[in-house]
């Protein structure tokens, strides 16, 4: 397995981007896919720092933004996006689920170190780090140190309301780790897709627009 190979199930782990539930096609849709979400919170976050755990592993950094407009429980048939993945170059992924009229629910771009350090600290304008929760998952069976200091197994629980959620994740030898904050949709999750919208590159940025006009 190379260097981000490895990460490809730990994307997905913690990841809305499959959408399964959402109506896609189910021959494209990944039946492991989870709908979890962060809860969403509504008060200001105090900006922190991108931590330097973050920094060290950037080359496998990824970020999943996700669009909720429903409320938990309610069925969504779309169209429109509902979730970006900017992820490292080389990650192998599984089609995009689609909506029962064709349309994709969900779209990927490559990103470099450099783009992904941008994404990183417009987020940490935000106050994503000082807000997000932090899980992790095994890249391996039998790891050979503890999991991070303050992380919960496994993926944390989708919000009831419509939110936008934002997931970063990275790597090392033993663990897959993600931070995951939300935000209600309106003008506070407006405004942190707008953010990092600014800081991307082209072909995220066009990503990031479409996803917008879904709220």
């Amino acid at each position: 397995m190379g260097k981000y190979g490895a990460i490809v199930a730990a994307i997905w782990v913690f990841s809305t981007a499959r959408c399964g539930g959402r109506t896609p096609d189910a021959r494209q849709a990944d039946p492991g896919a989870d709908l979890a979400a962060p809860e969403a919170v509504t008060e200001e976050a105090t900006p922190a720092p991108v931590p330097p755990e973050v920094l060290a592993t950037l080359d496998t950094c990824s970020v999943v933004v996700d669009v909720f407009p429903r409320a938990a429980g309610t069925e969504d048939r779309g169209p429109g996006l509902r979730s970006v993945l900017l992820h490292p170059p080389g990650v192998r992924l599984e089609p995009h689920g689609l909506w029962p009229d064709g349309t994709p629910v969900s779209a990927d771009a490559e990103i470099d170190r450099e783009e992904a350090h941008r994404l990183l600290e417009a987020l940490a304008a935000t106050g994503f780090f000082s807000r997000a929760s932090r899980h992790h998952s095994e890249a391996r069976p039998s790891p050979a140190t503890p999991p991070p200091d303050g992380s919960v197994a496994g993926p944390p629980e989708r919000a009831p309301e419509p939110n936008l959620a934002v997931f970063v994740r990275t790597h090392d030898e033993d663990w897959h780790s993600a931070r995951v904050a939300s935000w209600p949709l309106g003008d506070d999750g407006l405004a942190v897709l707008e953010a990092i919208e600014r800081v991307a590159g082209p072909e995220a940025a066009e990503l990031l627009a479409r996803l917008r006009a879904s709220f």
